[in-house]
């Protein structure tokens, strides 16, 4: 399990939410249970998805990456104002998050 900067990601919070991540299912796997996946929609699960392709490209065009809306995937509805795209991603990710939480926890 890696987790923090060695993974790549730039900050902070992408730092701690790799380490999150390892740490979760490190302890789901001395548990005798399966790791979990993090929901695409929600940042860490799209911040691992593009870890994910980076390096199963071959890492060629690969650049350490931080959460920004590019990296989510995208709405079933072409939303102009960027003010209510940002509004409606982070409600989206919200919403999957807590439901993956309820259902995931160690």
């Amino acid at each position: 399990f890696l987790a923090g900067q060695i993974t790549v990601v730039e900050g902070y919070m992408e730092s701690t939410a790799m380490g999150m991540v390892a740490g979760v299912n490190a302890a789901r796997l001395l548990s005798g249970k399966s790791p979990v996946v993090w929901p695409r929609e929600s940042a860490v699960g799209s911040l691992l998805n593009y870890l994910q392709n980076a390096v199963a490209a071959g890492g060629k065009t690969f650049q350490p990456m931080n959460v920004n809306l590019g990296i989510f995937p995208p709405l079933d509805r072409n939303i102009k104002d960027k003010k209510q795209k940002a509004h409606d991603l982070y409600a989206r990710a919200l919403a999957v998050s807590n439901d993956f939480w309820d259902g995931n926890y160690l």
